[in-house]
């Protein structure tokens, strides 16, 4: 019986205990992505850096003008590739740097969205919907290699503009400003080391009780 125990409390601490370490991947936990279609801001928040960053309109979204899908909603998914090259600065793994680069492959994947009331041919106004973020980043400064690895990250994607309904295929939303933000996604709590002991020590007093009976 005792080894029995002995054996179920190995068990439970094995599957309570952090894994074994590893790159993981960095959420992001807030900030935003934002282009007007002429410059690209790029500001995001982790546990591990904090940057504010620039780029030109080759970062800009792959969807300048989306059309509508058959069921008449409107896709705004899209990739972000590049380099931010005109960096404002930014912290990583609490250190501040002046001057910062960052690579991105980023894809952006958002709910199709319809717009209100169904007439796209009278909307102005801005589209609102959830998204999800997946990539990877590459932050240097000065030739330097600062950090990279793979990110993740969701929120609200904002886009304002009109529909247009003169293009010869079909009506197709025009934005003028789009936005990305980023939202707090808060993980659940790894076991403190006092909890597990707490945990196998009532483990080992019920097994007490259970071999007096």
């Amino acid at each position: 019986m005792k080894s029995r125990i002995v054996g179920l409390l190995a068990a439970a601490l094995l599957l309570c205990a952090p894994p074994t370490a590893r790159a993981d991947t960095i959420t992001i936990t807030g900030g935003l992505y934002e282009t007007d279609f002429i410059v690209a801001n790029l500001n995001l928040i982790s546990d591990r850096f904090s940057l504010s960053l620039m780029g030109g309109r080759p970062l800009t979204l792959d969807f300048p003008s989306p059309g509508f899908g058959p069921d008449g909603t409107l896709d705004f998914t899209t990739p972000v590739n590049g380099d931010f090259t005109r960096g404002v600065g930014g912290t990583i793994d609490g250190v501040s740097y002046e001057n910062v680069t960052a690579t991105t492959h980023l894809l952006f994947s958002t709910v199709p969205v319809s717009l209100p009331n169904g007439a796209p041919d009278h909307f102005v106004g801005t589209l609102r919907t959830p998204f999800t973020m997946s990539g990877s980043i590459r932050i240097s400064s000065s030739g330097n290699l600062l950090l990279q690895g793979d990110l993740a990250g969701s929120g609200t994607l904002e886009a304002g503009g009109n529909v247009n309904t003169n293009h010869s295929s079909a009506p197709r939303f025009e934005a003028e400003q789009v936005f990305f933000r980023f939202e707090n996604q808060s993980a659940a709590p790894t076991p403190e080391p006092a909890t597990l002991f707490m945990m196998g020590a009532g483990l080992i007093a019920g097994g007490r009780r259970l071999r007096r009976h």
